[in-house]
């Protein structure tokens, strides 16, 4: 939706005012940073302490991991799996 409200402003900038499409376009992008640094407060946010779509990936897996291979160390077939073997894998 936004990209869309973008382009389209791009667009009017370019035709009606007949800006050079490349002026109109860094003139929008320029204008979305500034809404965008007055609506976050600050220029960057840290994320290091923050749980994010990778982060969130990161767990699903570990926790899918631990739910396949178990305290013993055994797998489903195609799985491979390092824990109470002595680190040798199954699978």
């Amino acid at each position: 939706m936004a990209g869309t409200s973008a382009g389209a402003i791009t667009g009017v900038l370019a035709t009606r005012f007949q800006i050079n499409g490349l002026l109109a376009g860094i003139l929008v992008m320029t204008a979305l940073y500034s809404i965008n640094l007055h609506v976050m407060g600050k220029s960057n946010l840290p994320l290091m302490k923050q749980q994010t779509v990778v982060t969130m990936a990161r767990n699903l897996s570990h926790e899918e991991f631990q739910m396949e291979c178990g305290s013993m160390g055994s797998a489903r077939p195609g799985y491979l799996c390092d824990g109470a073997d002595g680190g040798h894998t199954s699978g």
